[in-house]
Parts: structure tokens; sequence; C-alpha cells
């Protein structure tokens, strides 16, 4: 017996025509669907919000908001959000009489410290934000690197206060004279050590100690000096400080490792110093140097006798310093430089260094921006005539850079790849754009009036985390989380 040839009938070729066309409307109306949720997830308005389709790591962002502008009588308030389900959360306003509020992460992401009316209080991230501790701080608590420690003036009695960071119970009171702020005393990079200026009371003088973490002091030997700063090297074992004396302004370094030796001086100083890997870069006037202070005796090196300016990389690693000859690049590693190229660049007033890649600010106005790597090459320029730039911002890893533009009319954020040297308008507006961040090197935020947005250094489109808010209201500062943690 013959079987018929069911699928050679025209029957079944209609009904083979009539599924593939349901098929069709069903994909037809899947990708209509995505295409809607996509634009709802990028607008953020009239859609509502959605969670980051991206699978990167998240952070919390706190900010300070709801402030009445007009009558200034609302308290301000403190919000915390995480990125990735964009649902703002409200710590509680910090008191009635604050006629400002003050953010502090610690290093590792975990606290959150916030002012209020009696100080500041710390919040546990890891804990869902919980009250941790308050304390009678009159600035926020500076953090140490391993987190074990805060330390923070006391307006209460003018005392300066280690404490546990996990509790906030005071660990040393050091009693000062005169008002300290938190430029005048700063945790060693590598050890929890405290560095302090003590004020000599009735006087403009001032002297340096070192604040060990169970609380003992060491005052560096030294004759007590007007406008007195200090710097960690990057690795915490030396402290350079400058100020004046009656023979001017001059700088020093001491080994902290041998704190009760005297401090070594090395030179003239206008204010202008910065530590490199190993070097500590000293300008005066228009002398340019480097001091190895881990020479014996120490040694100081003229970079150049016509400086213009100098910066510094991030991590220390890269040196450039402009003179008439134009804008040199050099390496710094253990008490060496090596010169590595010489752009033909002669107005530089800005100069952000991060990798191989630098992003150079012009001095002239409207200001613009030009590429150039520390190895030498072509000098790019960025943007358009009739533009002007009005902040920058290099990513951490140096790979990309965001440059608010503006002319008279609009306003645009332009994302700049420099390994493949090609550049992106990722928002446009009528108002200024500002407030440039970069949270991780595939993630940055940026604020448009009192709005706050997210960028990717993807192609995708930026997505609003908070805000506008109405011409009454302000958005005040914007702080992200260092590092994420595990949640």
């Amino acid at each position: 017996m013959q079987m018929p040839n069911i699928v050679g009938t025209p029957r079944n070729h209609a009904q083979r025509f009539a599924l593939a066309r349901l098929c069709a409307m069903l994909s037809r109306l899947m990708s209509w669907f995505r295409g809607w949720f996509l634009v709802c997830g990028v607008l953020s308005v009239g859609c509502g919000r959605t969670p980051l389709d991206e699978p990167v790591p998240s952070r919390y962002l706190a900010f300070v908001a709801d402030r009445d502008a007009l009558t200034q009588f609302a308290p301000y308030v403190v919000d915390v959000m995480n990125e990735a389900d964009l649902t703002p959360r409200r710590l509680g306003a910090p008191g009635e009489k604050n006629d400002y509020v003050d953010l502090a992460w610690s290093p590792d992401g975990r606290w959150l410290a916030y002012s209020n009316d009696e100080g500041y209080i710390a919040a546990d991230a890891d804990k869902d934000f919980v009250e941790a501790w308050r304390g009678s701080c009159s600035a926020a608590p500076v953090w140490s690197v391993s987190i074990r420690l805060a330390a923070c003036i006391d307006s209460a009695d003018d005392a300066l206060r280690m404490l546990d960071a996990n509790s906030g119970v005071t660990l040393a009171a050091i009693p000062v004279a005169g008002w300290l702020y938190p430029r005048d005393y700063a945790w060693s990079p590598a050890e929890d050590r405290l560095a302090f200026v003590r004020d000599i009371e009735g006087s403009q003088l001032s002297t340096l100690s070192i604040l060990e973490s169970d609380g003992e002091e060491h005052a560096v030997p030294m004759a007590a000096l007007k406008y007195l700063r200090f710097q960690w090297s990057l690795d915490g074992r030396w402290l350079a400080f400058e100020g004046k004396d009656d023979d001017g302004e001059s700088a020093w370094v001491v080994d902290t490792r041998q704190p009760a030796l005297p401090p070594q001086p090395v030179g003239a100083s206008n204010g202008q110093m910065t530590w490199g890997r190993g070097s500590l870069i000293l300008r005066h006037g228009k002398v340019l140097s480097a001091v190895d202070a881990s020479r014996s005796p120490i040694e100081t090196t003229v970079i150049s006798d016509a400086l213009y300016g100098f910066w510094i990389s991030r991590d220390g690693s890269v040196l450039a310093y402009a003179t008439p000859k134009g804008l040199t690049f050099a390496s710094l590693s253990a008490g060496r430089i090596t010169m590595l190229s010489t752009a033909p660049i002669g107005d530089a007033a800005e100069v952000l260094i991060a990798g191989q890649n630098a992003l150079v600010i012009s001095q002239q106005h409207p200001k613009y921006a030009r590429h150039v790597t520390t190895h030498g090459g072509p000098v790019s320029y960025f943007g358009s005539s009739g533009e002007r730039m009005d902040e920058s911002a290099l990513s951490p890893d140096g790979r990309r850079a965001l440059l608010a533009l503006a002319n008279e009319t609009r306003s645009r954020l332009l994302r700049v790849d420099f390994e493949s040297m090609s550049s992106h308008t990722v928002f446009e507006s009528k108002n200024g754009i500002g407030a440039l961040q970069w949270v991780a090197p595939q993630r940055y935020s940026f604020e448009v009036g009192a709005a706050l947005y997210l960028g990717f250094a993807s192609n995708k489109a930026p997505i609003l985390l908070h805000g506008p808010y109405s011409n009454l209201r302000d958005l005040g500062q914007v702080k992200w989380q260092p590092k994420e943690r595990d949640r």
C-alpha cells in the first residue's frame, strides 16, 4: 500500500505557510517588546526605571537632595541608591540647623559618614546602612587605609581623635591648639599612622607630629614654621613638609621609621611639591627638581630651569612638565628619571595622565582639549569650531576621556576612546553638562541641571539615575562608593 505524500499536498503547504506567518508575527511582537523595554531603560522617563542590563558589579552612590533652594527652610536629606536597581533610599534628615551636609566614604566602600547637627553619623553599607556610631566631629572622618581606624577633630574640645572605625570608640585624643582642617592631618598610605600639624597657641607657627596606632605621639624635631604643609610619600616611609621661616619658603623630608632624627633640608620651595614614585618633585620659581630621599646624602637632580608648570600621573609613575621647548614626559621609578618624549604643546594649563595617555587642556579661552601619548606621536584635537570645553575627566585606566563641550545654543558630552582614536557624542542638552565622574573604567556619571545620569564605555545610551528636580530643588553632593562590596 502506497503511503500518501503528505509533505507535498497543497493543503499541507497552506498549513505550513499559516504557521510561518504566525511565528513571524510573534517574533516581531517580541522584538517590539524588547525594544520598548530598552527605550524605557534608556530614557527612564514615563516608562519607569529598569535595572542595568550589563553584567557589571554595582556600586552605591550617596547624594544630598531635597533642599528647598527658594526658602532655605527645608532640611537637607541624604539618599543612597544602588546603580543596579535605581531605587533611592532615604537615610534621614541630618538636622534642621545644618546649612551644609558632607559625605565621606571609607576607601573600601563599607562606611558612609554624613554630617548632622551634632557631628557625623557612620552608616554600615554591609548592613543595609544601619547607623553604627555617632561622633562629634567638626569635619568628616579621615579613614585609614586598613579601615581599622578613623580620625577627626572633635568640635566639643578641639581634640584630634583616633577612632575605632567599627564602633566609633575613641582610642586616643590629642589636644590641639587652634583649628585643624582635614588637610592638616592625614594617614600614611602604607601604615596606620597619622601625621598632623600642631599649632603653637598665640602665634602663626606650627610643628609636625606623628601619631602611632597605639596613641603614642612623636614630635618631629624641627623649628616651628609658618604656613606648614606636608605630604606622605607613596610608600608611606617619608614625610615631606614645607613652610616659611626667617630665610623664606623651604622644604624638608623626614624618615618616619626614625622620627627622632632631624629632618633633612631639600631646598627652597614656593608651595609646589608632589611625590612621584621614589622621588619628591619640587618647584622653586622656574626650577624643577627631583629629590631622592633614599640616598645618603639626599640627592637632588635639576630637571629644568625654565619651567612653566608640572603634573604627575595618579600612580606617580609619569611626570609631565612644560617649558619653552614644549610638553615633556618622563617616567619616575626608584629615584630614576627617564625622559620619554616632548610634544609641541606650549600652552598647557592642565595635564591629566593615566597609562600612556595624556589629556592636555589649553590655557587660552575658550579652552580646548588635545590628546598625546607619553611616548610621542601625533597630537589630536577634540571638539568643533565655536565650542568651548567646560569640563573633562580621564578614566582610571587612561583608555577613555569625557569632555563636556558647549556653544551658545547647546551642550554635549563627548566620549573619546584613545585606543581607536574615535569619539562619540553620548548626550546633548540645552542645559549645561558637568560634574563628570568615572565610577569605574566602564562607567561614569554626570549631571545636567539637577538630574544625575549614568553613562557607559560602550555605545549604550546614558540612563537617568535621579531627578530632575524642579527649580526649587537642589541636587547636592554626589559621591560614589569607592569599591563594590559583597551583598
